[in-house]
């Protein structure tokens, strides 16, 4: 029991600082894409998605593994941390020099010279994240979750405000991609004035080796996971254009990156929270009960008012150049859903000490969502329309869901029934968001050609937003079966 309460305090503490550094990214993420979409075109936006989805699956590459392990290490001496930060940095300096070399090729791959100079500015941003991965993590494993939530939310801040400045003088997909290497640069400020870490020059392998061999499975694992996370954007960009590819983002954006950011948040509580109880399984399996529901319970209102106003939101945003990314929008919400649990489960089998499952999901997921926009591509005979590339993403991540949910019981018998008792008032909530957003469009069409039709959508999503989530929390007090352990 005191255990479990002392699992539920850390998780609630952490939560309520990256809960409110989440909402505070979010804002100002929403406010800049208002601004971003109605400065950029659709070969803008397309080029800055291409060049921001190689640097994703770089960045993760970068990190090794190392994440994790450090935050499940017994001890780690002073020494070894100045040589796992040295390291970790060496890593992240040849990979930009890899980058700065190679540009050229992705530029000739997609006929487009403007990607090469962005590809290389692009990779100064892995510097700067290799030199933060060790201060972060210390702020992980001490569960200093004020202080991380505050590095972030101040690293993406400052990224929207240059964003906004860079579109704003007219610097089309490099506002984009300067403003996210501008980030890494706040990040790692703050993290270096946060926790003072300032390690002599030290590198002995020994010191090293041990933690990458812990790590070097879920590093790969998060390398295939961000390819299957952004191979979507190749496969729109290879086949449909740049130009596609720009509507893709702007559907994406709305569809599934808030639900992405509030799941991110919701993983960077969990991994330390699951890792402290690997070795109690009754703890560890009702904090991930604890976990999933509190997931659900802030992702499924969300979700639906994203759904219901994508028309009015999208219009807001950039002007009718983007009304035919609608649909895909709304496809993509339902994937984005799926994908946002999908990757909690992931974390428990990383944090249960299970990375050959973590990578085998991860392989499972790039052939997946990859096999998935295939068929889509092949339907249209080469020629595939933007909702049908959206349905195969939301596919792929049906299944995708199923395969995780048996590796995690099979590999800490998660019992389906008892989570069933505590999720089913979150899915009862989708439901009736479904039933009521089916039956609005019956009744009131959309009609995104009226501003008075348009103002109150975006009104009736505004006021009905926090309606939902305290709906949520009545059925959850209603419906929620008998806690574990009580």
């Amino acid at each position: 029991m005191a255990r479990s309460a002392d699992t539920q305090q850390s998780f609630r503490r952490g939560l309520l600082w990256f809960g409110s550094g989440t909402v505070l990214a979010r804002l100002a993420n929403v406010l800049s894409l208002l601004v971003i979409l109605r400065l950029l075109s659709r070969q803008a936006l397309g080029e800055a998605s291409l060049v921001l989805g190689v640097l994703i699956i770089l960045e993760s590459f970068a990190s090794l593994g190392l994440e994790l392990a450090l935050v499940q290490a017994k001890r780690l001496r002073r020494g070894e941390l100045a040589s796992l930060h040295w390291f970790v940095g060496g890593v992240g300096a040849s990979l930009a020099a890899l980058v700065w070399f190679s540009a050229p090729a992705l530029a000739l791959a997609f006929d487009s010279e403007s990607l090469s100079p962005l590809m290389r500015l692009a990779s100064l941003k892995l510097v700067l994240l290799g030199f933060c991965l060790v201060p972060q993590q210390r702020l992980v494993r001490g569960l200093r979750f004020r202080r991380y939530s505050v590095a972030h939310a101040a690293a993406g801040i400052g990224e929207d405000i240059a964003k906004v400045a860079l579109a704003w003088g007219g610097l089309g997909a490099s506002a984009l991609v300067g403003a996210n290497v501008l980030r890494g640069a706040v990040l790692l400020g703050c993290l270096l004035l946060m926790t003072r870490f300032w390690p002599r020059p030290r590198l002995r392998l020994g010191e090293v080796l041990p933690h990458l061999r812990f790590g070097y499975r879920i590093g790969l694992s998060g390398v295939i996971l961000q390819g299957a996370s952004n191979v979507d954007y190749f496969i729109v960009g290879r086949f449909l254009g740049l130009e596609a590819l720009g509507l893709y983002r702007a559907a994406f954006e709305l569809g599934v990156m808030p639900l992405d950011m509030i799941g991110r948040a919701i993983y960077r509580i969990a991994t330390p929270v699951f890792a402290r109880h690997a070795r109690d399984k009754a703890a560890f399996l009702a904090s991930v009960s604890d976990v999933s529901t509190a997931l659900l319970r802030l992702l499924v209102p969300v979700a639906g008012g994203l759904a219901f106003a994508a028309p009015e939101l999208l219009l807001l945003a950039g002007g009718a150049q983007w009304l035919p990314a609608v649909f895909t929008a709304q496809l993509l919400v339902a994937g984005g859903l799926l994908r946002a649990f999908e990757r909690l489960l992931l974390q428990g089998l990383m944090a249960w000490g299970r990375p050959g499952l973590a990578l085998l999901e991860a392989v499972l997921s790039l052939g997946l969502v990859a096999a998935g926009l295939v068929v889509a591509v092949w339907l249209g005979g080469g020629q595939p329309s933007l909702w049908s590339l959206g349905a195969g993403w939301g596919a792929a991540h049906v299944l995708l869901l199923g395969a995780t949910w048996r590796s995690c019981q099979i590999a800490f018998g998660l019992d389906s029934g008892a989570l069933w008792l505590r999720v089913r008032a979150q899915l009862a909530l989708l439901a009736l968001i479904a039933a009521c957003g089916l039956a609005s469009e019956a009744l009131w069409p959309h009609n995104v050609e009226s501003p008075i039709q348009v103002g109150l959508r975006l009104a009736l999503f505004v006021i009905g937003l926090p309606l939902l989530c305290l709906g949520g929390g009545r059925l959850r007090r209603r419906w929620a079966g008998p806690r574990q352990g009580s």
